[in-house]
């Protein structure tokens, strides 16, 4: 599991420099911070980019590596990329907070409402990008991004007022309790689908 991981980090080294671009205008402006989780769990989806480039299914289907750690590898890349996104928006946002004189802290839940809604969105992508492959993804993109940014743009909504009536205990309820058992749940959902179909794939 470990060289699977360092092989899909050293595939996308290129982009530390993209998330490095993204903390630094986000210590400048906050907002920016958010992408940097997005980025986190989206890079998964290119790092098969990378495997389809160089035949790496075919490869690794001859060698003994289980299906269960092939696929699971890609969440589990997933998932630290998700972490490490998110400790570096904090980071950022800490710094933003030195900088402006401003109160840290007090866009925990909006970050939180980004990192499991790019996981809910990364459960439905992964199985997809499994089944059709990154090529054909490519016109499929378009409207699975669309419809990740109306859902995370919606969590972004509701941790900005859209939801006056609710009281904290229930605002905090769903934050720190709601979707994060919705991501883990999605995720282990997406897993066995994921399974399943590269199970039945053909290279």
């Amino acid at each position: 599991m470990k060289g699977l991981l360092l092989k899909d980090w050293y595939n996308l080294k290129q982009y530390v420099m993209v998330m490095a671009l993204f903390f630094v205008i986000g210590c400048i402006n906050e907002s920016f911070s958010y992408v940097l989780v997005v980025l986190g769990v989206m890079m998964v989806a290119t790092s098969f980019y990378y495997d389809n480039y160089s035949k790496w299914d075919k490869f690794a289907r001859s060698m003994p590596l289980s299906l269960e750690m092939l696929v699971g590898s890609k969440y589990l890349l997933m998932l630290i990329n998700a972490a490490g996104a998110f400790v570096a928006a904090l980071a950022a946002q800490y710094i933003h907070s030195l900088l402006s004189q401003t109160p840290f802290g007090g866009s925990m839940q909006t970050l939180l409402g980004f990192l499991f809604g790019s996981l809910l969105f990364g459960s439905l992508l992964l199985p997809i990008v499994i089944k059709f492959g990154p090529e054909k993804m490519r016109y499929m993109m378009i409207v699975i991004c669309a419809l990740g940014g109306i859902a995370i743009g919606g969590v972004f909504a509701l941790t900005e007022g859209a939801m006056p009536d609710l009281s904290i205990i229930s605002i905090n309820f769903i934050f720190f309790v709601l979707l994060p058992l919705a991501a883990a749940i999605a995720l282990v959902v997406s897993y066995m689908v994921s399974l399943r179909i590269y199970q039945k794939k053909e290279f």
